[in-house]
C-alpha cells in the first residue's frame, strides 16, 4: 500500500500536472478541500472512517483505510479484522 502523498506525485508526475490539480481533484471526488486532502498527506491529520473510505476508493483501493486511519500503524497487539482463518480482509460492500 502506498502513503497518500505518494499516490498524489507518483500520479502528478504521471499525469504531467501539479500535486494541487491532483489534491483539487481527488478533494471533488470524496467531498473535502484540497487543503484537507494535503493536511491528511503531508501533516498526518486524522479523518474519519467515512472520509478514509471515500480517499481509499477514489484511489482505486491504492491508499488503504488502515494507512489513512492509523498512519503510523495499528497499536501493539490490534487487529483489523482477527478472523479465526487468519485473514483480515473486510468483504466488500459491492
Amino acid at each position: 500500500m502506498k502513503h497518500l502523498k505518494t499516490w498524489i506525485t507518483q500520479l502528478a508526475l504521471q499525469r504531467g500536472v501539479s500535486e494541487t490539480a491532483i489534491r483539487t481533484e481527488l478533494g471533488i471526488a470524496c467531498g473535502v478541500n484540497r487543503h484537507t486532502i494535503w493536511l491528511i498527506a503531508h501533516q498526518g491529520k486524522s479523518c474519519s472512517a467515512t472520509l478514509a473510505s471515500a480517499i481509499s476508493a477514489a484511489t482505486g483501493g491504492e491508499v488503504s483505510i488502515q494507512e489513512l486511519l492509523y498512519p503510523n500503524g495499528l497499536p501493539e497487539g490490534a487487529a483489523m479484522c482477527p478472523r479465526t482463518d487468519g485473514s483480515d480482509d473486510l468483504p466488500s460492500a459491492a
